[in-house]
């Protein structure tokens, strides 16, 4: 399916540009196959310096992947939220939060700026 297609050749590119990133993706992507291509999308925007502290301690500013310049709040009090369609209607729930690809962004943003 074109799906298969494009989820390979994500997975390629992300190989080279965020390894780290991406390994920790594919981890979540075997605990949790409902998330679909969500963890891949994550790596994407952490591989495009698209998530930024915001002034507020606690929450991320997460750039959209539309080209639009809009930007998604991540916050984490207690559980992660986010302001998307997809937090707030369709992504799957784990341990509390629906975990859109912005939510999984900065959980992979932050276990690397912990290794760092």
């Amino acid at each position: 399916s074109s799906y298969k297609d494009k989820d390979a050749a994500m997975l390629a590119q992300l190989e080279k540009e965020a390894p780290e990133a991406l390994a920790i993706a594919q981890s979540i992507r075997k605990a949790h196959p409902n998330l679909g291509s969500r963890p891949l999308k994550a790596v994407q925007l952490v591989a495009d310096d698209s998530i930024l502290p915001a002034k507020k301690a606690g929450q991320y500013r997460v750039m959209s992947q539309q080209g639009t310049g809009e930007y998604y709040i991540v916050r984490l009090n207690g559980a992660f939220t986010c302001e998307c369609y997809d937090a707030l209607y369709r992504a799957p729930t784990w341990r509390g939060s629906r975990m859109c690809k912005h939510i999984l962004a900065v959980g992979i943003y932050r276990q690397l700026q912990a290794r760092s």
